[in-house]
């Protein structure tokens, strides 16, 4: 289905339910990129997921989110269990205009639901030639290494570096693998790779109902780096913005339970730091440095770039739960 006609669906059916003009354009926009993107599983199929939260009171898309805290460079918001998406952008938006001002621009939020792919708020600092640095806690989905108890989330982080092309954006789960594609896995009858997750008594497994169960692992082979960087990530969207630790996270994936995770978002403006003009010049001399090397390694974004370029041509395919939710609002054609 061609991308826009897909969007002007989903903004219909969520202004429906009372969400306003521009919230509804924000997470039909957010939604669709994860299609275009290739990152099916935080894309479009997660509109079921927002109407489950709605029918369940644990969303609000009428509620309007507060600043708690505002203090220079530095603030705090409190998205009273609405959605995300707008929510996600209206924090980073806010980073930059304090980065612009102060150099820098940290703003945490919680208690507001799913946001999608992290890279997506990374590159609105990115596109205004600043960089961008988003992350995001989720319910307990990881257990420690030799452990057999959901501690931490999957707790995502991306940045993006303005660059010539596109911007330089990585976007990745700090499991091993994201727990959607567990998902994804059990529906395609599929097994999980070796390494990636344990059962409910601590056994590696690679059944993806047994991995649901139990829990994942951090990515890295054992060395406890991918564990450090998820503990970082959680205490950042967490204690550090007077939300709640990881394993008191809700909301992510149960919609029957209120959205009480936590997310934060750094701009820094390189014009503070450095001289812009400088700085893209020596960006683009690494990454011609890199290609010029002709090994594997991919320049970020590189192919989600090329992606999505060809699915704005192309279309996208709908996924059968959100194609019954348009066949429902009547419109499917």
């Amino acid at each position: 289905m061609i991308p826009s006609e897909i969007k002007k669906k989903i903004i219909k059916i969520l202004k429906s339910l009372g969400t306003t003009d521009s919230d509804a354009n924000i997470t039909a926009e957010v939604l669709l990129e994860g299609d275009l993107r290739g990152y099916i599983n935080h894309g479009i199929n997660r509109l079921p997921q927002i109407l489950e939260g709605v029918k369940n009171k644990t969303i609000d898309l009428r509620v309007k989110p507060e600043l708690i805290k505002n203090h220079g460079g530095i603030a705090t918001i409190n998205g009273n269990y609405g959605l995300g998406y707008p929510i996600g952008s209206m924090a980073m938006k806010l980073a930059v205009e304090k980065s612009i001002k102060y150099g820098i621009g940290a703003v945490g939020v919680i208690n507001c639901s799913h946001l999608g792919i992290m890279g997506y708020y990374s590159e609105i600092a990115s596109k205004r030639g600043f960089i961008g640095i988003s992350m995001t806690t989720s319910s307990p989905a990881l257990v420690l290494n030799g452990g057999k108890i959901k501690t931490l989330g999957t707790n995502p982080i991306s940045y993006s570096i303005p660059y010539k092309e596109f911007p330089i954006t990585v976007d990745f789960s700090t499991a091993k693998i994201p727990r959607g594609l567990v998902y994804q896995y059990l529906n395609e009858n599929k097994e999980l790779p070796d390494g990636c997750a344990v059962d409910k008594i601590g056994n590696p497994t690679t059944d993806p109902k047994k991995a649901l169960e139990g829990g994942l692992l951090p990515f890295g082979n054992g060395d406890m780096k991918g564990l450090f960087l998820n503990m970082l990530i959680s205490i950042l969207c967490g204690s550090t913005i007077g939300g709640v630790i990881n394993p008191k996270v809700t909301g992510t994936r149960n919609m029957t339970e209120k959205p009480n995770k936590g997310d934060f978002f750094i701009a820094i403006n390189v014009n503070k730091t450095t001289n812009k003009e400088d700085f893209d010049k020596k960006n683009i001399e690494l990454f011609k440095f890199i290609k010029d090397q002709n090994i594997k390694f991919r320049i970020p974004n590189e192919r989600s770039y090329k992606t999505r370029m060809k699915n704005l041509k192309n279309g996208i395919e709908v996924p059968e739960k959100t194609k019954k939710i348009f066949e429902e609002y009547g419109l499917w054609e």
